[in-house]
């Protein structure tokens, strides 16, 4: 049983490889409409603590900000490298444990500090959750703004949903989910074609199934203020049902 506090590093480094198989880079740069709605009036800095394979680095420099990227995973960020050279973005990668910011950021100050893709879930208890979102609370300027995205675990776990399937290119990734107290985990089955022939490769990784509730009650905790949440939704106008959607930005100010 994995330690609360460690983050699960074996299954980043590995599944590296096949994360952009799964969700090809330009694709993704397409499914950007909030935050291209939300970002299009803004100006500055801003700190992806969670940058993964460089995605969101690359559609913020597009949208004219100065990027910096971390992650604590060496296998993504060797991944964004690759990603960015080939989009001609340029930004100083660091590796970063989001709970430690500060020491890695020690003179920088940021206009806003992103968490997406579901990466805060992989924290386990309120002590690390808390230290993570302090750690970014740390970094931002003031009336600094921090936005996450997360998976609706509210709907998820009602649901108890038992698969998502998705096929690209001849490539199979097949998500599991065991349902356990206080805990999510996530099983990946990846069949992935190589000359002709599938080969299938498994994987796991564990989240912790923060509600809404529970977050906007952390971020209060810290001193966040006016804290909003949205949907990826563009023709509900971007509003938040709990209910229905399967996942949802949250944006909280300094």
């Amino acid at each position: 049983m994995r330690k609360e506090g460690k983050i699960n590093l074996g299954f980043y480094n590995k599944f590296a490889q096949y994360h952009d198989i799964m969700l090809p880079i330009n694709e993704r740069l397409n499914y950007t409409g909030f935050l291209k709605y939300y970002f299009k009036n803004f100006k500055g800095n801003i700190l992806d603590c969670a940058c993964g394979t460089g995605v969101h680095l690359i559609f913020f420099a597009k949208m004219g900000f100065k990027i910096f990227g971390s992650d604590i995973s060496f296998g993504m960020l060797a991944q964004a490298r690759k990603n960015l050279k080939a989009y001609s973005v340029k930004s100083d990668l660091k590796i970063c444990d989001f709970r430690l910011l500060k020491e890695k950021y020690k003179k920088e100050s940021f206009d806003f500090v992103v968490c997406l893709g579901n990466s805060l879930p992989h924290l386990f208890g309120k002590k690390n959750v808390i230290k993570a979102l302090k750690s970014m609370y740390k970094v931002l300027r003031k009336r600094g703004k921090l936005v996450i995205s997360l998976r609706n675990y509210d709907k998820l776990i009602s649901q108890k949903k038992k698969y998502d399937l998705i096929d690209k290119d001849d490539n199979i990734f097949l998500y599991l989910y065991e349902y356990l107290p206080n805990k999510l985990i996530f099983n990946i089955i990846a069949g992935i074609k190589d000359n002709k022939k599938i080969q299938f490769k498994t994987f796991k990784t564990e989240y912790n199934p923060i509600s809404k509730k529970r977050l906007q009650s952390y971020l209060l905790e810290i001193g966040f203020k006016n804290i909003s949440f949205f949907s990826f939704n563009e023709k509900a106008k971007y509003t938040f049902d709990i209910k229905n959607d399967d996942h949802y930005f949250v944006i909280a100010e300094k």
